[in-house]
């Protein structure tokens, strides 16, 4: 599976547009194909809390069926909620973004693809 994007920032409030690739080295069937955006944040002292919350998700096919070698794209348009905040890295925390891409099967391993974004909440010059 690959993503393509026309890069990896983006701001608040601005729709990510790409196509989704997927090209199996092996016949299988899924119940769904999403792809999905989501928050994570990790604290990294003593405690060591992490979450994850997926903020917005697409299905892009309802059950799919691949055959290997064969390659398959598929259009998405997600947004990044105006209210979600940057991405942002302290001593003892973080917060980043991930696109990610799930082929939900329903026995098996349930192939994923993660992609980090850079998101950013300040005003967007002439050249970004």
């Amino acid at each position: 599976m690959e993503f393509r994007l026309p890069g990896r920032s983006f701001w608040v409030g601005e729709r990510i547009e790409g196509t989704l690739v997927i090209t199996p080295s092996q016949d299988f069937r899924a119940r769904s194909l999403l792809v999905e955006l989501a928050r994570v944040e990790v604290v990294t002292r003593e405690s060591g809390n992490s979450s994850e919350t997926v903020v917005a998700s697409e299905m892009v096919e309802e059950s799919p069926r691949y055959e290997s070698g064969s390659v398959r794209e598929y259009a998405f348009a997600i947004a990044m909620p105006a209210s979600a905040g940057p991405c942002l890295e302290t001593d003892q925390t973080y917060v980043a973004w991930r696109l990610r891409a799930v082929a939900k099967r329903r026995m098996g391993f349930d192939p994923k693809l993660q992609l980090l974004l850079n998101a950013y909440n300040g005003p967007k010059t002439a050249e970004g």
